[in-house]
This record gives C-alpha cells, sequence and structure tokens, in this order.
C-alpha cells in the first residue's frame, strides 16, 4: 500500500483559497512511462483533489448537464432552471422549464418543508483525480 498512496511531505496555504502541496517525487517519477501498456510499465502517479466528505454544502448546479436526460433528478438542478427575476428564498416559486424529478426524488417536493429542502439543494462531495501528465505538460 504504501508504493500506491503517497501523502504530501509538506504543504503551506495562501489564505483565503489556496493551498499547495509538496511530493517527494521526481517529474519523471510523476509521469511515469510515455506510453504504458501492461501492468508493469511504469504509469506514474495521480494526484487526488476532493471535498472533505464531512463538510455539507448546498446550491444548484451552474449548468443542466443531467447524466441521463430520461431519468433527471434533483441532483440535476441548475440556476439555469430557477426564474432569475424571482428571489431563491421564495420556496413558494418552483424551479421553471418543466423540471420534474422522477423515481424516489419525487417524494421530495420544492419548499414543502426544510428537509425537502434541504435534500433536494444538498451537494455530494466531489472527486477528481488528475494525471501528473497533465499537471506537467509544461515541464
Amino acid at each position: 500500500m504504501a508504493t500506491e498512496i503517497k501523502f504530501p511531505i509538506f504543504h503551506g496555504e495562501i489564505k483565503p483559497d489556496i493551498k499547495f502541496f509538496g511530493f517527494e517525487l521526481t517529474v519523471e517519477q510523476a509521469r511515469g512511462d510515455e506510453n504504458p501498456k501492461k501492468e508493469s510499465d511504469d504509469w506514474g502517479w495521480y494526484f487526488i483533489i476532493q471535498q472533505i466528505p464531512g463538510e455539507p454544502r448546498f446550491g444548484m448546479d451552474i449548468t443542466y448537464e443531467p447524466d441521463d436526460p430520461h431519468h433527471v433528478t434533483w441532483d440535476d438542478l441548475s440556476w439555469v432552471k430557477y426564474d432569475p427575476s424571482k428571489k431563491f428564498s421564495d420556496t413558494v416559486t418552483k424551479p421553471n422549464s418543466g423540471f420534474h424529478p422522477g423515481g424516489s426524488d419525487n417524494i421530495n417536493q420544492w419548499g414543502a418543508n426544510s428537509a425537502n429542502m434541504a435534500y433536494i439543494l444538498y451537494q455530494k462531495p466531489v472527486m477528481i483525480a488528475v494525471h501528473a501528465k497533465e499537471m506537467l505538460s509544461n515541464v
């Protein structure tokens, strides 16, 4: 496991929202082989960036891009589907453009109560993996 996961050997912060981390890797180690194909090749390293799961966020997506246009859920709700002329805090005003979540999401109704609104606006934590080749393309 120690060869598969590396933690930073140092880190720092520039407030309010910039953080940086240093790893015990050379540029060549981070990149790996030029074109790995088999398991024994050096695949290089991925850097994982993730939000902290224990710190919930609430809101809507910026753009409307449902995973499955035939099965829309509250997770797909975006600012595009909310009338900008209305106050967001007005829970009587429902999302526009025929936004109707299906399946089990149908249980939670816009403006019904605070629990429904928390469910609807909860943003799941996000995690991405970026290969070192992408981050070191100019090095």
